[in-house]
């Protein structure tokens, strides 16, 4: 019985529409909502979050589930279960379930993403689970994510001073790396950031070290084939054996942003020091 409520209730998955950008390595998906004549009405996405007051900064990722109670019936303790994670990252708690749905409500839930710092394209299993109150049974349908791809175009260098770099990055999003304390000495870190930004093709429009209680902060400018400006800044702290970072990505989407923030730690020497360290 159960496969037979599943289709009255969502029917066939909804096409899913391409969004237009020029590159295709940086095509963007968003499915349409998945409905039936008779169904819940389901919409889910990636979204970045972004810092109250600052629409720019982005904070992290969030998958965005939306469900409308299209049917004539109550649908009762709505809730989204993720499958495990997989290479390019994991889902947290979810937030906003557990609700009665009457006929024509809606409800948002949504889980944060914790990205791995990998590239790729990849879809995600999830489950919406809920009580239908026509049949009064338990049912459970099982979902894909919309792909999150992470792919970036080839830079080449960008040649600004500190005052040009300031310019680019003032108009682009932001993504923001942060670790606690690592075990490594600073000069170490800094170096190899510095480094691997430089050979994936960007510019070092400004370098500030203080080497007594460590202080180092690089800016950096690229361009890619599209004419698309992409900026980064990092800044390591710490003294011994012991350094802080923080790394700024900055681009002309929140998506992109991530994207280089990925390409950045892909291949650096010191990815398996920073990753675990990451607040």
């Amino acid at each position: 019985m159960a496969k037979g409520i599943f289709k009255r209730l969502f029917g066939r998955r909804g096409k899913t529409r391409k969004l237009s950008y020029e590159d295709t390595d940086d095509r963007y998906y968003e499915p349409e909502p998945e409905r039936s004549n008779e169904s819940l009405l389901i919409d889910h996405r990636f979204v970045y979050r972004a810092e109250p007051g600052h629409e720019k900064h982005i904070t992290g990722i969030e998958y965005l589930i939306r469900v409308e109670n299209t049917t004539d019936y109550p649908m009762g303790n709505i809730n989204v279960e993720f499958g495990r994670g997989t290479k390019q990252g994991v889902f947290g708690k979810v937030v906003g379930g557990g609700e009665l749905l009457e006929p024509g409500q809606s409800l948002e839930m949504s889980a944060p993403f914790r990205p791995l710092y990998r590239g790729g394209k990849e879809r995600f299993k999830f489950d919406i689970v809920f009580f239908d109150f026509n049949y009064k049974v338990e049912e459970r349908l099982s979902l894909e994510t919309e792909p999150l791809r992470v792919t970036v175009p080839k830079f080449s260098p960008l040649k600004k001073d500190e005052d040009g770099y300031r310019i680019i990055m003032s108009n682009l999003y932001r993504w923001t790396l942060e670790t606690g304390v690592i075990k490594a000495p600073p000069g170490v870190i800094f170096d190899s950031l510095t480094d691997r930004l430089v050979k994936i093709g960007f510019h070092e429009a400004n370098r500030m070290v203080n080497p007594s209680l460590y202080r180092g902060i690089g800016q950096f400018c690229g361009k890619d084939d599209k004419g698309r400006k992409w900026a980064a800044q990092i800044q390591v702290i710490g003294e011994k054996n012991e350094s802080k970072t923080l790394l700024y990505c900055y681009a002309e989407k929140p998506q992109f942003a991530y994207n280089l923030a990925t390409k950045v730690l892909l291949k650096l020497e010191e990815r398996e020091k920073i990753l675990p360290n990451l607040t």
